[in-house]
C-alpha cells in the first residue's frame, strides 16, 4: 500500500474522530426537538426536551454532548444542539388559542422572541446544522431562508429536512426555495426514513 495513503488515512480517521457540534435550526412546530427525541432514542439516550403542539415550547438553546450514530461501518460523533423557533412575527394573540393570556402570554411572548435572539446566535456555535422544514407549510419562510443564506455565508455544512412526510404532502414549494439542496424527506413521528438521513449527516459531518 502507498505509504502517502495510508498516513492520510489515518489523518482522516483521527480529524473524524473529534465530535463535531451540529444544530438543529427552523420555525416552530416544525418538529425540530421531535427529531432530535427521535435520534436520542434511536440509539438509547435519554430525550433532550418536551414536544408540544403550543408554538415556542423551546425558548432555550439545549444541547447533549456524546451522540453517536453508526450506519454499518460508518459512524458520527456530535454534539447535538436543539434551538428554538424562529419566526418573524410573535405576539401574545398567537398563545391565547392554547389558554394563555395576560401576563402568562406576554411572557411567553418576551421568552419567544428572546429564544429567536439566542437561534441566530447559536449560528456561531455550530460545524453545521439541520434546517428542518414543515412539509405542511404553504411556504418556506423568509427566517429560514436567512438561516440558511446565514450558514452558507459562514462556509457551514447544511441539510435542509423536510419532516412530516407521513402526512403525505407536497413539498415542491420546498425545492423552489431551495433548487441547490438535496432534501432530506422524513418523519420524526413515526421514524419513517430517518436512517437515509443518518446516512447523510455521516457523509457530510
Amino acid at each position: 500500500m502507498n505509504v502517502l495513503k495510508l498516513l492520510s488515512r489515518i489523518f482522516f480517521r483521527k480529524i473524524r474522530r473529534k465530535p463535531v457540534v451540529i444544530g438543529v435550526f427552523g420555525p416552530p412546530n416544525s418538529g425540530k426537538t421531535t427529531l432530535i427525541n427521535r435520534i436520542l432514542n434511536d440509539i438509547g439516550l435519554e430525550e433532550l426536551g418536551k414536544v408540544s403542539p403550543v408554538p415556542h415550547e423551546t425558548r432555550k438553546v439545549k444541547s447533549r454532548k456524546g451522540v453517536k450514530l453508526k450506519v454499518g461501518r460508518l459512524t458520527l460523533d456530535f454534539e447535538v444542539m436543539d434551538t428554538p423557533g424562529v419566526s418573524e412575527k410573535i405576539d401574545p394573540d398567537m398563545f391565547s388559542e392554547y389558554g394563555m393570556k395576560g401576563h402568562g402570554a406576554s411572557l411567553r411572548t418576551v421568552e419567544a422572541v428572546n429564544g429567536v435572539v439566542e437561534s441566530i446566535k447559536a449560528i456561531e456555535s455550530v460545524d453545521g446544522a439541520l434546517v428542518v422544514v414543515d412539509a405542511l407549510a404553504d411556504e418556506v419562510d423568509d427566517m429560514t431562508r436567512m438561516l440558511v443564506n446565514n450558514f452558507e455565508f459562514a462556509g457551514k455544512k447544511v441539510l435542509i429536512v423536510v419532516n412530516k412526510m407521513d402526512k403525505s404532502p407536497d413539498v415542491s414549494f420546498v425545492q423552489e426555495a431551495f433548487p441547490d439542496y438535496n432534501l432530506i424527506l422524513i418523519s420524526a413521528k413515526t421514524g419513517w426514513n430517518v436512517e437515509e438521513l443518518y446516512k447523510e449527516m455521516i457523509n457530510m459531518f
